[in-house]
C-alpha cells in the first residue's frame, strides 16, 4: 500500500501489490491495531495531529522532544525501510528528505521536516470544484492558501493544555533553508506566471527531481497528485517512494519489489507489467505519471475515462485507451498553447519510444517554453506561437548587448538602429497578436456553427464574441473608431487592417444574430424587447464594419429584427461568406431548405470554406438528405481531419443510410480526436446495437457515463439495452439512476419525461418544460409537451398553441408540421390541417409521414366524404411496408374510415403483401 498526505479520489483506482509475500496478513493487522494515536507521546515524538493515512499507515504532525520541539512530519507504518534506504540516497530541493528512522516492535517511523500539508491533489479537488480553471499563478496560490489549515483526515484535538513548546503553524513560513537561496522561486516565480505557465513551472520543478532520482537508478513508479506536496513557500516536492524501484538491485536478492502503482497514472508499459507481473520498467514510465499530473491540472480533469469496475475488465480497457490517440488538452482549456500541447502529447505517448527519453528532456522543453525560446525535443507545428515567441525575445536582444556593440562601431547609427529594431519589434508583436485574433476568431466561428441553441450556449456565445473585440479595445456599440489606430491595429498592414476590420463586421453580425435567437426564445416581452434592441444596435455596426464582405446578410437581418420580409433580393451577395452567413442564419431559424440554397452557392465559390461545408451538412441531415449530408461532412474533413464534431455527424449520416461499418469506422475516428465525447459513445451505441452487438453498445453507453457529467439520458438508453440483454437488475438499476439525477442538458430532461410519461404525464411536463427551458426552440422538446398536453391531459387548445410554435420554429420540421395537421383535423378546421398535410407531404413522401397524412384526411372525411380517397392510397403506401401495422387497429384517428369496407380490405391486403414480403 502507499501512504499519502491525502486518500486518493474516488476516480483514482491504487493497486500495489505487497513487497512480498512472504510477509504475513497478521504482520499487517499487528501493525495497524499497534498504531499510535493524535496527542500521544511516540518514540520522542508528540503527535499533534494526523495528516494523512491508509490502511496499515499514518502520517502526522509531530514535535520532535529532543530537538526543541521542532515540526516535523512523521511516517509511521509496517514495513517502510526500503522506502528510506532509497530517500537516504537522494538529496534534491523537490524530493521531501528524511532525517531519521525509528522503530517501536512492528513498526517503523521515518521523521521528515515539515513543509507543509498541501498535496496537488488538495489542489485539484479545489480546481475541479470550480466552474472555470484559474487564469493565473496568484490565483492558485489563493487556492492552496484555502487549503491551509485543513487536513485530508482530521483528527481531534489532543484533550487537556498543550505541552510546553507546543508548535502552531505560522501564517506565512519563512523558506526552509534547503530551499532558499536560488533566485526566484516558489510563490514569487509562480505569481509571475500565467496559470498553464505556473503549472509548467511546476512540472518542471517535478522533472528535475526526478531526473535527480533517475540518475541514482532510483524509479518512483507511483506518481500521482496525492504524492506531490505543494511547500507552504510554493516548491512542489516529490513525496511517498514505497513503491520505488532501485534499478541498481535488479537480479539481486534484495530485489524483491513488486510492480504497483495508482491504474489512472500509469503507462500501458506499467499497466503490462502490473498483469504479467514481469517486464522492467524505467525512467520514462515516471515522465507518462507526470504527464498524466499535468493534463489534468491544465485540463482540470484527466486524459482518459475513469474505469469503474472489476480490476479483470476494467484493466484491459484502460490499456486500450492509452494505446489510442492522445487527447487534445486544448479542448478543455483554450489558454493552452500548440508547443504546451505539444509537451503534453511526447508526455503522454504509448510507445516509450516516442515519449521524451529522460525526465531531464522534459525539464528542458518547459524551460525553453518558459522562456521563449523553440522547443528541442518535441515539434511545436504553430509557426505563428514559433514568432510570437521570437517577437518576445527579440526587444530584450534589441535593447542590450547588440545594440550596446553596434554603438561602439558605429555611434552614428546607434539611435537610428535601436529606434528601428523598436519599431521592428512593434511591428511583429502587432502581427502576432493578429495572428492570435485570426486563431481566436476561427475558434469562435466553428463554436457558432453548432445548431445548438440552449440558453447556456448562447451566453458562452456572446461571450465569445465580446471576447474577439475586447482584445482590440473595440467598443460595443461600434461607434468609435479610434481603436483602429490604436497600438496593435495601427500597425497591421493594409491588407491586415481590411481583414481585421472586416472580422469586427462579422463578429457584431453575429452578437445581433445571438441577441435576436435569444428575444425568439424569450417569453418575457420585456427581455424580448431589450435584446432586439441590442440586436438593432449591433447589427447597425456590423454595416459599418463588415463593408462589401457581408451586404446581404446584414440587410436580411435588419429585416428580420424589424419584423418584415427580407428587402434584400436586389442586394447581391458580396462574399461566399457573405452567402454562407445568410444560410447559417436560416437554419438558426428552422429554414433548412431556403438555407441550402446559400450555402450550394457558398461552398460552389469557396470550396476550401470549412464553416460552409458543416453548416451545409448540418441542414441537409435536418431535411433527411442523408446523402448529401455524407458528401457534405466528407468535405469538411477533406480541408481539416482533425475536427471530431464533422466525423461522428458523418457517422450520423451514415448511419442513417444504413452503412454501419462505415458510420462505426467515423465514430471511431471521432473518439480518438475527443475521448471525451460523450455524444460519440451513444451514437456507436446505436451503431453496435443495431448489429446485434448488445454488449458492446451497454460498454459504449458505460463510456459515456465515465466522460464527466454525462447526460442524465444515457442511463435509459443503457436500461433499454440491459433490457434486451435480460440484465433485469441493471436495467431497473440505470433507469432508477436516470430518475434519481437531476438532468442538466435539454435533451435528458425531454429522456427523463418520455420515462414518466406512462405514469406521471405532469412530472413529465414539468421535465419538458425544463428541456424549453434550456432552449426554448427545441423540436422534440415541443413536440412532446404537444403530445402530453393533447393526449394526456386532456388540454387541446395549449397543445395547438404550441404546435403553432413549433412550426414557426421549424417549418421545415416534417413531424411537427403533419403534427399540427392532425390537431387542426381532430378540431374540424379542414383547410388549415390539409394545408399543413400538404406542406409535409412536400418535405418527406416516408412511411411514418405518410400514415401521420393519411390520418389527417381521415379526420376530415367526417365531413367530406372524398377526402377517404386521398387517405386510403396514403395509409396503403405507409401499410405496405410495415409501417403502421401495429397501429392501425387501436389508432382513434382512423375512426372516421374504421367501417368502410375498403379500408378493411386495404388493411387485410397490407398485412398480407408485409408477410409475404
Amino acid at each position: 500500500m502507499t501512504l499519502s498526505a491525502s486518500t486518493p479520489r474516488p476516480t483514482e483506482r491504487t493497486t500495489p501489490l505487497p513487497r512480498t509475500a512472504l510477509e504475513p496478513a497478521s504482520g499487517w493487522a499487528e501493525a495497524a491495531a499497534a498504531l499510535p494515536r493524535p496527542g500521544t507521546e511516540f518514540l520522542g515524538f508528540h503527535l499533534v495531529e494526523e495528516l494523512g493515512k491508509g490502511a496499515f499507515g499514518r502520517v502526522y504532525l509531530a514535535r520532535q522532544g529532543d530537538l526543541a520541539g521542532r515540526p516535523v512530519a512523521l511516517k509511521v507504518a509496517c514495513d517502510i525501510t526500503g522506502e528510506s534506504s532509497t530517500l537516504a540516497q537522494l538529496q534534491h530541493t523537490n524530493i521531501v528528505p528524511i532525517y531519521s528512522l525509528h522503530r517501536a516492535g512492528p513498526l517503523q517511523a521515518v521523521c521528515m521536516p515539515y513543509l507543509g500539508r498541501t498535496t496537488l491533489d488538495q489542489v485539484l479537488r479545489q480546481i475541479t470544484g470550480r466552474p472555470t480553471l484559474p487564469s493565473s499563478g496568484r490565483e492558485l496560490r489563493s487556492t492552496v492558501r484555502g487549503q491551509k489549515g485543513s487536513t485530508a483526515n482530521h483528527a481531534p484535538a489532543p484533550s487537556g493544555p498543550p505541552p510546553s513548546g507546543s508548535f502552531e503553524q505560522p501564517p506565512e513560513p519563512t523558506p526552509t533553508p534547503a530551499l532558499a537561496g536560488q533566485g526566484p522561486h516558489g510563490w514569487e516565480r509562480l505569481e509571475e506566471l500565467s496559470y498553464v505557465g505556473a503549472v509548467l513551472w511546476l512540472g518542471a520543478q517535478l522533472a528535475d527531481g526526478l531526473a535527480h532520482a533517475h540518475a541514482r537508478g532510483i524509479l518512483h513508479r507511483d506518481l500521482k497528485p496525492a504524492n506531490v506536496l505543494l511547500t507552504d513557500d510554493g516548491r512542489p516536492m516529490l513525496l511517498d517512494f514505497n513503491l520505488a524501484e532501485d534499478t541498481k538491485l535488479r537480479g539481486s536478492a534484495a530485489d524483491r519489489a513488486a510492480v504497483g502503482g495508482t491504474l489512472p497514472y500509469m503507462a500501458p508499459e506499467h499497466i503490462e507489467a502490473f498483469l504479467t507481473r514481469r517486464g522492467a520498467l524505467d525512467g520514462r514510465t515516471d515522465v507518462y505519471s507526470l504527464g498524466v499530473i499535468l493534463f489534468e491540472l491544465l485540463a482540470g480533469r484527466q486524459p482518459f475515462p475513469a474505469r469503474e469496475g472489476k480490476a479483470k475488465d476494467v484493466i484491459p480497457l484502460m490499456l486500450a485507451d492509452r494505446r489510442g490517440p492522445v487527447p487534445s488538452v486544448r479542448v478543455h482549456n483554450p489558454a493552452v498553447s500548440p508547443a504546451v500541447e505539444a509537451i503534453l502529447r511526447r508526455c503522454l505517448a504509448a510507445d516509450p519510444a516516442d515519449r521524451y527519453q529522460s525526465a531531464d528532456e522534459l525539464r528542458e522543453d518547459i524551460d525553453r517554453h518558459l522562456s521563449d525560446r523553440p522547443l528541442r525535443h518535441a515539434p511545436n507545428p504553430s509557426a505563428r506561437e514559433r514568432l510570437h515567441k521570437w517577437a518576445r525575445r527579440h526587444p530584450r536582444l534589441a535593447s542590450s548587448g547588440t545594440v550596446a556593440a553596434l554603438a561602439v562601431i558605429v555611434l552614428v547609427g546607434t539611435a537610428a538602429a535601436a529606434a528601428h529594431s523598436r519599431e521592428r519589434a512593434r511591428d511583429l508583436e502587432a502581427r502576432a497578436a493578429f495572428a492570435d485574433h485570426r486563431a481566436a476568431f476561427r475558434d469562435v466561428q466553428l463554436f457558432l456553427d453548432d445548431r445548438n441553441q440552449s440558453r447556456p450556449r448562447l451566453d458562452e456565445a456572446l461571450a465569445r464574441l465580446r471576447g474577439v473585440l475586447a482584445r482590440y479595445g473595440v467598443p460595443e456599440d461600434g461607434a468609435d473608431d479610434r481603436w483602429l489606430a490604436g497600438p496593435q491595429a495601427g500597425r497591421l498592414p493594409e491588407a491586415d487592417r481590411r481583414q481585421l476590420r472586416e472580422d469586427v463586421g462579422e463578429a457584431f453580425y453575429r452578437m445581433a444574430q445571438v441577441a435576436h435567437l435569444a428575444a425568439l426564445g424569450a417569453g418575457d416581452p420585456v427581455e424580448r424587447a431589450a435584446r432586439l434592441g441590442l440586436a438593432g444596435r449591433w447589427n447597425e455596426a456590423a454595416g459599418r464594419y463588415a463593408g462589401d464582405r457581408l451586404p446581404r446578410a446584414i440587410r436580411e437581418q435588419r429585416a428580420a429584427l424589424d419584423g418584415r420580409s427580407a428587402e434584400a433580393a436586389g442586394v447581391p451577395p458580396g462574399s461566399a461568406r457573405d452567402l454562407f452567413l445568410v444560410g447559417a442564419a436560416l437554419t438558426q431559424v428552422g429554414r433548412h431548405r431556403d438555407a441550402l440554397a446559400y450555402l450550394e452557392q457558398s461552398t460552389q465559390i469557396d470550396p476550401k470554406d470549412f464553416s460552409a461545408w458543416f453548416v451545409r451538412g448540418t441542414a441537409h441531415l435536418a431535411v433527411d438528405q442523408d446523402e448529401l449530408a455524407a458528401m457534405s461532412f466528407g468535405a469538411c474533413l477533406a480541408v481539416r481531419d482533425d475536427f471530431a464534431p464533422a466525423w461522428m455527424n458523418r457517422g450520423l449520416a451514415f448511419t442513417r443510410l444504413r452503412f454501419l461499418d462505415r458510420a462505426r469506422a467515423d465514430y471511431d475516428r471521432a473518439l480518438g480526436l475527443d475521448p471525451s465525447l460523450a455524444e460519440a459513445y451513444v451514437q456507436r451505441a446505436a451503431v453496435r446495437a443495431a448489429r446485434g452487438d448488445l454488449a458492446g453498445a451497454a460498454d459504449d453507453l458505460g463510456r459515456a457515463l465515465d466522460t464527466g457529467p454525462s447526460p442524465v439520458r444515457v442511463y435509459f438508453l443503457r436500461a433499454d439495452v440491459r433490457a434486451r440483454l435480460g440484465d433485469k437488475a441493471g436495467a431497473q438499476a440505470d433507469r432508477a439512476a436516470g430518475l434519481r439525477l437531476t438532468p442538466t442538458d435539454e435533451l435528458s430532461w425531454i429522456g427523463r419525461a418520455e420515462v414518466r410519461l406512462a405514469d406521471d404525464p405532469k412530472g413529465a411536463l414539468a421535465d419538458v418544460e425544463e428541456a424549453l427551458r434550456l432552449n426554448p426552440f427545441s423540436a422534440p422538446g415541443l413536440q412532446l409537451k404537444a403530445h402530453i398536453l393533447g393526449e394526456r391531459l386532456n388540454r387541446p387548445d395549449d397543445a395547438l398553441a404550441v404546435l403553432d410554435r413549433a412550426v414557426e420554429f421549424h417549418p421545415d420540421h416534417v413531424p411537427t408540421r403533419a403534427g399540427r395537421g392532425v390537431e387542426l383535423a381532430r378540431r374540424g378546421r379542414r383547410d388549415a390541417a390539409l394545408r399543413d398535410a400538404r406542406e409535409a407531404l412536400l418535405r418527406d413522401t416516408r412511411a411514418p409521414n405518410l400514415y401521420q397524412v393519411g390520418c389527417i384526411y381521415a379526420l376530415t372525411s367526417k365531413t367530406h366524404t372524398e377526402d377517404r380517397v386521398e387517405a386510403f392510397r396514403l395509409l396503403w403506401s405507409a401499410l405496405k411496408t410495415g409501417f403502421g401495422l401495429d397501429l392501425v387497429d387501436t389508432d382513434t384517428d382512423l375512426d372516421p374510415v374504421r367501417g368502410d369496407p375498403e379500408f378493411r380490405r386495404l388493411v387485410a391486403a397490407a398485412r398480407a403483401h408485409h408477410a409475404g414480403r
